[in-house]
């Protein structure tokens, strides 16, 4: 290994993030492609560009950038210290806006200068994106049979945590011992780490979009989520040219789990080192000789005498939300679609049963009973520029679950709406979960006023409700002190941002995560008894 990777071993988290960073830069500047339009700290693509000073460096999205220096002051990439940041630049450059950084204390002991860190929730209508990667299948637009029918078995690998049986390196087996020096300078098995990572990342499903939908150069959301899965592979390579995939420190799992999780890192660098000890030159030559140990579906969770029989298993989450937050209205749509892919790929999935309930949450107990508009109190919070681009890119990501978010609404304190969603709590989940889902359709969608009782009642009717009784049961006050044991439980749980979910009571999954990451983790928590390793909090208020 280069003296560079050895001594990066021993390097802080920061230092070694930053050797990353500029090692997969390199690597895709070199290529003829758009992959230089990523913001590094989300892999997204730069939908607002930006420029730190004094370094100069611009491969951010502005908004990634701004709530990166509300953490620390280090560049990203060189670890200069950011005093300002220049954005909106007119086509001249000769004209742009300044945004100060903040004043901040030094870094404490295991700060890991990440962006993406498992502990951070984002503010109220904060839009720092996620880091984690929408991904694509190579860019080759062939798709055949067999190829399908390899990413179901790997994707089946990773539902059950199967990890490859040791094969010992002999003269008899051609497999061979690894060493971090030769994956630093053997270019054909970093070429072999390649073709694998192309293919293993197409095990998240939920990342990749169906390839016969459409050409890929037509679409330019799939072809930004291509550019973003050929970024995270170079990332992958950079981080094993830099330190040992297997070290004893886990620096490479470390940095790749913000991506995928700690459970599928750990079960993907275990394969990627199976595959590259091996003698085999193709991946279709592996598949047939790479071997497993059996695996008999676990049926776990709670089941009727009659589920039981049938092999069937029901699973019930806990929301924890309050309707004005936007988090909240995606994250339910997100989990919705992770429950039905479960149901279509998980074996027997199709059968099992999924209950959702709600827990009341204040994200603003000092909000007002009367509704004020919800752009002239959150621009006074936040300030009129930041919050028109919070609310472009909350309407981008409202766009690709179906919602259009207007912000023309009006924003108060909730509990009134809390009370009605107590009553529908009453007449089942069914009921429950199509009030909410009216309420905050109201709201977001609707230019509704949240804490008028005509905006509630005719939400809650369209959910199921009958008019006159969620009028009485408004009036007479009722639902308040449920509400109110509700929101203090949160508080005890040590909720401090929505949406929040609780699977079976065990398991707590923060924030609005990617659909895969809800994949994953229902799978997880359905076979291990609520035991599922936990990811990286998602988007929240």
């Amino acid at each position: 290994m280069s003296a560079e990777a050895t001594s990066s071993d021993n390097s802080s988290p920061r230092d070694l993030h930053s050797v990353v960073l500029q090692t997969t830069l390199q690597e895709i500047t070199t290529r003829p492609t758009d992959l230089q339009d990523c913001c590094v700290i989300c892999l997204e693509e730069i939908t607002e560009g930006c420029e730190a000073q004094p370094c100069h460096h611009h491969n951010f999205d502005f908004l990634c950038l701004a709530t990166w220096l509300e953490r620390q002051t280090a560049c990203p990439l060189c670890k200069t210290e950011i005093k300002e940041v220049r954005y909106e630049f007119s086509d001249d450059r000769k004209q742009w806006k300044t945004f100060k950084a903040p004043e901040r204390p030094p870094d404490k002991a295991g700060n890991t200068a990440n962006a993406s860190s498992a502990q951070q929730t984002r503010r109220y209508y904060s839009q720092a994106r996620p880091r984690r990667p929408r991904l694509h299948a190579p860019s080759t637009t062939r798709s055949n049979l067999s190829q399908d029918e390899a990413i179901t078995r790997r994707r089946h690998v990773y539902r059950h945590q199967l990890y490859s049986l040791h094969v010992g390196s002999n003269r008899i087996s051609r497999y061979r011992d690894l060493t971090p020096q030769m994956f630093a300078s053997d270019t054909e098995l970093v070429s072999r780490a390649r073709t694998f990572l192309r293919r293993e990342l197409q095990v998240f499903e939920f990342l990749s979009p169906d390839n016969h939908a459409r050409p890929l150069d037509t679409d330019p959301i799939r072809r930004r989520r291509a550019n973003n899965a050929e970024f995270l592979l170079e990332y992958i390579i950079a981080i094993l040219k830099t330190v040992d995939m297997q070290g004893s420190m886990g620096q490479a799992e470390e940095l790749i789990q913000e991506f995928l999780g700690r459970e599928n890192t750990r079960l993907l660098l275990h394969e990627l080192r199976a595959w590259l000890r091996s003698p085999y030159m193709s991946l279709e030559s592996w598949d047939r000789a790479v071997q497993y140990p059996d695996v008999t579906p676990k049926r776990r969770r709670s089941q009727s005498p009659n589920a039981a029989n049938r092999g069937e298993s029901s699973t019930t989450t806990n929301i924890i939300s309050d309707p004005v937050c936007p988090f909240c209205y995606l994250g339910k749509a997100r989990l919705n679609r992770a429950i039905d892919l479960y149901k279509k790929t998980y074996p027997g999935g199709k059968d099992d049963t999924f209950n959702v309930t709600w827990q009341a949450y204040y994200l603003d107990p000092t909000a007002p009973r009367k509704g004020v508009p919800v752009n002239e109190r959150m621009a006074a919070r936040f300030g009129a520029d930041r919050l028109e681009m919070m609310h472009a890119r909350m309407k981008k990501l409202g766009a690709a679950e179906g919602f259009n978010f207007t912000f023309g609404g009006k924003i108060g304190h909730t509990r009134d709406a809390h009370r009605t969603i107590q009553l529908a709590k009453t007449k089942g989940p069914e009921v429950e979960n199509a009030v909410v889902d009216s309420i905050m359709k109201s709201y977001f969608e609707e230019d509704g006023d949240v804490t008028s009782w005509d905006m509630i009642v005719d939400a809650a009717v369209r959910g199921g409700l009958e008019r006159g009784e969620v009028r009485r049961w408004l009036e007479e006050g009722k639902g308040g002190e449920e509400v109110d044991r509700q929101v203090e439980e949160a508080y005890r749980m040590g909720v401090r941002g929505v949406p929040h979910f609780v699977i079976e009571d065990k398991y707590e999954v923060g924030g609005a995560q990617e659909v895969g990451e809800f994949l994953g983790q229902i799978v997880a928590a359905r076979e291990r008894g609520g035991r599922a390793a936990g990811g990286r909090d998602g988007l929240a208020c």
